[in-house]
């Protein structure tokens, strides 16, 4: 067999590969200077440090001096503390402070009543003497219903030349009762009257909306509260994370959270009448992008959703492109939470809401413990930056790609 020696340098194909090959290596070092270079799903770690206003903690005496009109806060333990006490101005909890007992149930227009009279024996007014109408010496009137003018008709029961026509409305049945009695009490034989609501078409309530069975209902004599008027109507048909109730009483109404009612019994008022009801759906959202394993608008799937929910939600980090040191939350900021942080909104005139990114660092412990505390608001959006390694490996892919196709075209 004979043997075979290959000298490299004598190989003009190979020596020009091989200078291709360094001076490709040579341009992706210059490339990597400039990241823009690369494609990326979003912006990257560095360039959230262009913030105008930048929260400061006790350790950290650098400041932003960039002209990029957002404020950037690295969250520590006092922006954790800051933000669980800040209200949400997107997210609308409300609160009923109406706190009113139950409304007396007077007798109104339209309602219909039930007059049962009782005398001690046979012989008197209403019960013949030759025996009883019934087991108990007692007579029932007719149904009647409140008419127009309040009144109702009682036989005998005149006084004043009213011709027994008796105004009941806006009384309660205990006075109606003991009005009738007084004015048969010199013609029937110890006269006792009972008085009975058959059917109320006064003092009641409407529930309206994303409930079951929407209908006006009428008030107990021992109140309605909010949560019973719902369940009265066939409950609420969504969750109570993204129901709104809102009351309606008179000229003034308030809105809450279903869920509020349920944490803070406080603000399960009773309902009064001619108050009206009504449950609206509120979905919220919010959105994961940049390096996780699924970009997407996720709506929320209870009361509160933290930041590591979310990630969590998006498939976590993208082990291939990730940085964990910063992932980040944005969202509109109030002026007056900011400034609590401590953070010196210097030429900062208007009062609205400042576009504000929260850096978290999932590469320490501390960063997934804070993650777990701060709640999104709705539109929220969270976002993970590819990590300047994962920039390397695309433009080393590019290059490979390079030398392939030129190698492809030498052979060729």
């Amino acid at each position: 067999m004979r043997n075979r020696t290959i000298t490299l340098a004598s190989s003009p194909w190979l020596e020009t590969l091989t200078f291709r090959f360094i001076f490709a290596i040579a341009a992706s070092s210059f490339l990597l200077t400039s990241c823009d270079s690369v494609p990326s799903g979003g912006p990257r770690p560095d360039s959230f440090n262009q913030a105008r206003w930048q929260y400061v903690g006790p350790a950290d005496d650098k400041t932003g001096a960039s002209a990029l009109p957002f404020v950037l806060v690295n969250v520590d333990g006092k922006v954790m503390d800051t933000l669980s006490t800040a209200e949400d101005a997107n997210y609308f909890k409300g609160a009923f402070v109406d706190n009113k007992p139950p409304a007396p149930m007077a007798i109104g227009v339209g309602d219909t009543l039930r007059i049962t009279i009782f005398e001690a024996g046979p012989g008197g007014l209403f019960i013949p003497s030759s025996g009883t109408i019934s087991d108990g010496n007692y007579i029932t009137l007719p149904d009647q219903e409140v008419d127009q003018t309040g009144r109702i008709s009682v036989p005998y029961a005149g006084k004043d030349g009213d011709n027994g026509l008796i105004k009941v409305y806006g009384r309660h049945v205990a006075e109606v009762q003991h009005d009738i009695q007084t004015r048969l009490m010199n013609k029937a034989i110890e006269p006792q009257v009972i008085v009975t609501i058959i059917k109320r078409t006064s003092n009641l309530y409407s529930v309206m909306g994303d409930v079951n069975s929407p209908n006006r209902f009428s008030l107990d004599q021992g109140g309605v509260r909010i949560l019973d008027a719902l369940s009265n109507a066939g409950g609420p048909r969504n969750n109570d994370y993204n129901t709104l109730i809102t009351l309606q009483r008179g000229k003034s109404s308030a809105t809450a959270r279903l869920s509020t009612l349920l944490l803070q019994p406080e603000n399960n008022i009773f309902v009064q009448p001619n108050d009206l009801i009504a449950a609206k759906k509120d979905e919220r959202y919010y959105n994961v992008l940049g390096a996780t394993n699924n970009n997407s608008r996720f709506a929320f799937e209870a009361e509160t959703v933290s930041v590591a929910d979310a990630v969590s939600k998006a498939g976590g980090l993208n082990s291939e492109l990730a940085e964990p040191n910063t992932v980040v939350l944005l969202r509109r900021e109030n002026v007056d939470t900011l400034t609590s942080m401590g953070i010196k909104l210097d030429g900062y005139k208007s009062g609205e809401p400042l576009p504000t990114v929260y850096r978290f660092n999932f590469g320490e412990p501390t960063g997934l413990f804070l993650a777990q505390k701060i709640q999104l608001r709705n539109d929220d959006v969270v976002y993970v930056s590819n990590s300047n390694f994962s920039d390397f490996s695309k433009l080393l892919g590019v290059v490979r790609d390079i030398l392939l196709i030129r190698l492809i075209d030498t052979n060729d």
